[in-house]
């Protein structure tokens, strides 16, 4: 009997300790956002080695072949198409750190692996590359190339010899720049742009889109102003007609509506007692009053309509990759936010219809960061931001003449061949300290 007791305990304990073992691989699974690995080279010392991820983490290293898991909270790697986030392998010498590889970050970045050719890479991208352009700099022979290069070129000078080194640097930097531009031809803009007035990358971007509460009652209180002053009135019998309607003119000269459906049920009763009436005068304003609300109405589907609204020459032809597009509509978007009306011909008719109205505060820094790609893509030199875009996301989407949909861990956007032109027809954005966001 009590064999049996100690057996079954004992097969307790075991089942007991492979679930916790179980559980204990899910979550470190769960919390492995990223993989780091490496291999330190001999004659760096493994003493008070280490991998930083950023000020406030670091992991030791304790072995020439290491590898490393990191979650995203302890990464703190920004929500932005260039984060300038790094992974560094480094010792310390009296208590100075020393650098012995370096890796670029990303939101998408799943495995770094540490070594001469992720430092290359980043020298190569110069702050300039997303996710998938740094990808194509880890696998280039060019920079492949310049790391056997510089490394020999180094070991032929003495240590103090820095105009030497200052030249060694500039010719890799060259050969580089050959790696990040490629081969393929890119198409070119002359943007005139003034750089004390440019979009915030982080909100307010769809402030310049209409809303149709607000664009429909302040539309109908400009309109019935010009209205009464256009219809000629006589002057006696329209002051008597104030006078004696004053109290329901009040909200419409004043406004206080809370929504244009409550502001043209008013206007239907107000219409209804004027008509009543049977005075010319009356009637007349009865009729004015309409005819404004349906003008009202007018302006705003003339609006979000994109019949006939095509101002953006390059953004005309349907038959166009998605780097050049998303070239094409962020520089359009980036030079011409202020003005009401062409801006509004970059956006879908749905898009203006369903998603303005009700615009988060996350869609709008979403569309923010979006507008300001020329300005990301190279320290603000927005012409060679709409060419470094189009190498950025080149190939990452078949070509089409109706639609592309894009989406990864970073971002999503979407653009419709609509009425002659692309528009945007989606925008989302992961939160800038999405690693906060538990």
């Amino acid at each position: 009997m009590l064999k049996g007791l100690k057996q079954s305990r004992t097969t307790l304990a075991i089942t007991l300790l492979a679930l916790l073992s179980s559980a204990s691989v899910i979550a470190n699974t769960e919390s492995c956002h990223v993989r780091i690995t490496g291999t330190v080279p001999e004659g760096i010392p493994l003493d008070n080695l280490f991998v930083s991820a950023s000020y406030e983490h670091q992991f030791p290293i304790t072995t020439r072949t290491f590898s490393v898991c990191a979650s995203k909270q302890e990464l703190n790697v920004n929500g932005t198409f260039i984060p300038n986030s790094r992974l560094s392998l480094s010792y310390k010498v009296d208590g100075i750190p020393k650098g012995v590889f370096d890796a670029s970050l990303f939101v998408q970045t799943k495995e770094v692996e540490l070594s001469d050719i992720s430092g290359m890479a980043m020298t190569a991208c110069d702050r300039r590359c997303n996710y998938y352009q740094y990808q194509k700099m880890l696998s280039s022979e060019l920079v492949a190339n310049a790391v056997i290069e510089h490394a020999a070129a180094f070991a032929k000078i003495s240590d103090d010899d820095i105009e030497a080194k200052i030249a060694i640097n500039s010719a890799t930097q060259s050969g580089l720049d050959k790696a990040f531009k490629g081969e393929r031809p890119i198409q070119s803009i002359i943007a005139k742009e003034d750089s004390s007035d440019t979009p915030d990358p982080y909100s307010g971007s769809s402030y310049g889109l209409l809303k149709p509460e607000n664009t429909k009652m302040g539309q109908f209180k400009d309109r019935f102003a010009t209205g009464v002053k256009e219809a000629k009135f006589d002057e006696l019998k329209l002051s008597n007609l104030a006078e004696k309607y004053k109290s329901e003119f009040a909200p419409f000269l004043q406004g206080g509506f809370k929504s244009w459906a409550e502001q043209v049920n008013t206007v239907d009763q107000f219409v209804d007692i004027l008509n009543k009436s049977g005075s010319e005068t009356e009637i007349k304003m009865a009729l004015l009053l309409k005819q404004t609300v349906a003008d009202a109405e007018q302006y705003y589907q003339d609006y979000v309509s994109n019949k006939g609204d095509t101002p953006f020459d390059d953004l005309n032809h349907a038959k166009q990759s998605f780097d050049l597009l998303l070239a094409n509509w962020t520089i359009s978007a980036y030079l011409n936010y202020k003005d009401e009306q062409v801006f509004s011909a970059l956006f879908s008719e749905r898009f203006k219809r369903e998603d303005v109205p009700n615009i988060s505060r996350e869609s709008d820094k979403a569309l923010s960061q979006l507008m300001f790609m020329p300005g990301y893509f190279t320290m603000m030199n927005i012409e060679k931001g709409y060419e470094n875009i189009q190498r950025n996301y080149y190939g990452l989407l078949n070509d089409s003449a109706t639609e592309y949909h894009f989406k990864d861990e970073l971002h999503s956007v979407s653009f419709i061949y609509e009425e002659g032109a692309w528009r945007l027809d989606h925008v989302s954005q992961i939160p800038m300290n999405h690693y906060e966001i538990l």
